[in-house]
């Protein structure tokens, strides 16, 4: 038998996948971005308290993890945005390209 919260649950991720994905500015996307957009929209999910829970002004990860949600790391900038990042270089003073396109796709959590 199904077990109705995990459906609901399910349902709910389903729901917020289906959301982003359709915010995000891409025709169609590679399959390690939806992995990663399912993994990104569970740890959203996770950062903020549900009313159903004992401790209800406690997200899962705060219990859990013991992490606190940063605005400035977490929730500044959106899934699939394009990103420049910086690529070390050795190279100083010559015309070697410092920067590299990227797309976000989630916080680093070692940070």
């Amino acid at each position: 038998d199904h077990v109705p919260e995990a459906e609901w649950n399910n349902q709910t991720i389903k729901d917020v996948v289906r959301t982003a994905f359709h915010q995000t500015p891409y025709k169609c996307i590679l399959a390690v971005m939806i992995r990663e957009l399912v993994i990104y929209s569970t740890i959203l999910l996770n950062w903020y308290p549900t009313k159903n829970r004992a401790l209800k002004y406690y997200s899962l990860m705060t219990i859990a993890m013991e992490r606190k949600l940063d605005y400035k790391k977490h929730c500044t900038v959106e899934f699939g945005a394009y990103a420049e990042a910086h690529n070390k270089n050795d190279a100083t003073s010559s015309n070697i390209e410092r920067i590299i396109n990227a797309i976000y796709l989630r916080p680093n959590e070692n940070v």
